[in-house]
């Protein structure tokens, strides 16, 4: 199968590329591991990113928002968690 093909293929059967696909993946690790209060830069690293504003750029391409502005907007939408 080409790579093209492949592409076609993932599209059809998860209705996004695989490079969003991906994306999504990453992004929803990065998430998971803020939550638990890891600090960016390990993040970046266990989830493939080569430094911390790489995965910030993504992240904020991701959820239109920054990890530091997500965790805020969390943390506000919850009164439990202060």
């Amino acid at each position: 199968m080409s790579r093209a093909s492949y592409a076609a293929h993932f599209r059809t059967v998860m209705g996004q590329t695989p490079a969003e696909y991906l994306l999504s993946w990453r992004i929803s690790l990065a998430q998971k591991r803020l939550l638990q209060g890891r600090p960016i830069a390990l993040i970046a690293d266990e989830v493939g990113y080569e430094s911390p504003s790489a995965l910030a750029r993504a992240f904020r391409r991701k959820t239109g928002n920054s990890p530091r502005d997500w965790m805020k907007a969390l943390k506000s939408a919850d009164p439990q968690s202060a």
